[in-house]
């Protein structure tokens, strides 16, 4: 990939997340971000960061076990949500622009590095994990939460990316879920890797509810209205009511799993 390229990606992708209000979709993955924090067991006095922590679901779970917490994410607008989150809450966390690709804090800084459905839109996965095992101290942990093919949310990508193409040069983003990948991807750096499923219950009140959520708050759905247009986004969306109306139950409520690997590898 191109420095070129690669520099327009990371300015898209910088637009793409400023979009919308991510907080009311960050709440639906909230438990992954808490099942990630409980399974690494972080507690007072160790020191974590979150690689595109997005409004900071991980960030603010381990801050409230007493680490000392660095969220770190590539949009601006992102950071300053967490930071809002944060200061209701009272919570203290730093929150840092940051490229997960190539982060600005020294080799060994930190017991964990975490990320949950972030670094997998990252270009260059290469370099990810070139960077997580860089700022982990020697033994210290990488726990990562990323959606499988098998989930709804791979669904809901599918219709949106046959309306909104990804970039041809950009890795799957699900790939990240793919338990012999990741695997592959962390060997050498990282040893005695750990992978499990997990999976969120999602209910909405309706087809339409949903659709509500994605046109109003998603990001990615956001961006790809302005992308594609008016009409083609009207069609999209119909197209993504259709398919969470394939989950209505008797009463109406649709009710549907966003599945996950959760990982957990200890730096070398």
């Amino acid at each position: 990939m191109g420095e070129v390229d690669l520099n327009a990606l990371k300015v898209q992708t910088r637009e793409t997340w400023a979009r919308g209000d991510y907080r009311k979709v960050s709440g639906l993955l909230m438990p992954a971000a808490e099942a990630l924090v409980q399974a690494l067991d972080v507690g007072p006095g160790q020191t974590v960061l979150d690689v595109a922590a997005g409004t900071g679901n991980v960030a603010l779970a381990a801050a409230r076990r007493g680490a000392a917490v660095t969220a770190a994410d590539l949009t601006l607008r992102m950071l300053e949500l967490g930071r809002a989150r944060a200061e209701v809450e009272g919570i203290e966390v730093s929150w840092v622009e940051a490229d997960a690709e190539d982060l600005p804090f020294a080799d060994g800084s930190f017991d964990f590095v975490t990320s949950a459905f972030g670094v997998m839109f990252a270009p260059r996965p290469e370099a990810v994990v070139t960077e997580a095992a860089r700022v982990l101290r020697p033994g210290g942990l990488l726990g990562m939460v990323n959606p499988t093919w098998d989930g709804y949310n791979i669904k809901m990508s599918t219709v949106r990316w046959r309306w909104s193409p990804q970039p041809p040069d950009r890795p799957d983003p699900y790939s990240w879920g793919d338990e012999t990948t990741v695997r592959t991807r962390l060997a050498g750096p990282f040893e005695s890797i750990e992978c499990r499923p997990g999976a969120i219950p999602w209910v909405f009140d309706s087809p339409a509810a949903h659709r509500s959520l994605l046109e109003t708050f998603s990001p990615s759905h956001v961006a790809a209205r302005e992308a594609i247009g008016e009409q083609a986004a009207e069609a999209m969306f119909n197209d993504l009511e259709e398919l969470s109306a394939e989950h209505s139950g008797p009463d109406g409520t649709v009710q549907m799993e966003s599945t996950y690997l959760l990982v957990l590898a200890r730096r070398g």
